[in-house]
């Protein structure tokens, strides 16, 4: 049985494909898996037009013929050129990055930046504390879709939840289930204030997660953080744990621990989830707070895929 199809044909929309890939990253700013399927399903059309003219080929001339026209990979480049410029896919959470370095913040005198809290600074500028009244520093937009241009920041928290400021101090934005114990939060914490944020400080906590974090909060960071829970709660914390892991380009510190709560005389299991970061002298923080038996670690891993960090002193 024979076996026919265009080598030069073969190779050129093998590249294609790989060039669509690289494109992709390069939208996204960064590698994640999924756009490999992605760009697989741009050209899945001639795929399946490839596989039908197989099979046609297979039962009528008991051949193998693929499918392979150089043409078609110069159709490939024009439907994926259409995709990016065209399409919304850079606008995932309706502000694009390039937007966040537009924002007008000439009023911050730049020897004020990162260096207080966000909700600080709405106090200092006399801006209504009431994260629903518009001010030019942040933006909420339908379904938990919110910016931040102090920080430049934008994230996607869980569509129809209620959302406020967060009950912490360092706290920007926070979404929550109403009647339930359900809330994701997150929060901003200026760290070495005293010093420059350079790309080198930047880029510690990127290498050496722990070891930066160690260096900043008194030498041991987990017992920091255990101590930090213990003032701020007088409940009993269980099954603490603790560890690194990576999130598209960006290292986190991941925390998570259980504790109960009575309510109406039954005791039910909680547990909060956390992801840290320091990204340009701010350490970051996604909380996610639920019922242990109803928990769901994807709302706070959605939440972490779907936000956008820029060096706030663009």
């Amino acid at each position: 049985m024979k076996i026919k199809y265009d080598k030069k044909g073969l190779i050129v929309i093998s590249i294609v494909f790989i060039l669509s890939i690289i494109l992709n990253v390069i939208v996204e700013d960064n590698f994640s898996f999924y756009i490999i399927p992605f760009t697989f399903a741009i050209i899945l059309p001639y795929f399946i037009f490839m596989i039908l003219y197989f099979l046609y080929s297979l039962i009528r001339y008991k051949e193998l013929n693929f499918y392979t026209n150089w043409k078609i990979a110069i159709l490939l480049i024009f439907f994926e050129f259409l995709l990016l410029n065209g399409g919304d896919r850079k606008n995932s959470n309706s502000t694009t990055k390039q937007d966040l370095s537009k924002t007008n913040l000439t009023e911050i005198n730049k020897s004020e930046y990162l260096k207080i809290s966000f909700k600080n600074f709405l106090k200092e500028k006399d801006i209504d504390m009431n994260i629903d009244v518009p001010n030019q520093y942040e933006t909420i937009q339908p379904d938990n879709k919110y910016s931040n241009y102090y920080f430049n920041i934008t994230t996607d928290f869980p569509d129809h939840w209620e959302h406020d400021r967060g009950l912490s101090d360092y706290a920007i934005f926070r979404a929550f289930k109403a009647d339930s114990a359900f809330s994701l939060a997150l929060i901003a914490m200026p760290i070495n204030s005293e010093k420059p944020i350079s790309e080198e400080s930047h880029k510690e906590f990127q290498l050496e997660p722990l070891k930066t974090l160690n260096q900043n909060f008194g030498g041991d960071y987990k017992s920091y953080l255990l101590k930090q829970f213990g003032l701020n709660s007088t409940i009993k914390l269980y099954d603490f744990e603790f560890k690194e892991i990576k999130i598209k380009t960006t290292n986190y510190l991941t925390y998570s621990y259980k504790h109960n709560e009575t309510y109406e005389g039954v005791e039910i299991p909680l547990i909060t989830i956390g992801y840290q970061t320091i990204l340009w002298g701010v350490l970051y923080t996604f909380s996610y707070n639920a019922p242990y038996d109803y928990h769901k670690p994807n709302i706070i891993e959605d939440a972490i895929q779907s936000t956008n960090f820029i060096n706030p002193k663009l």
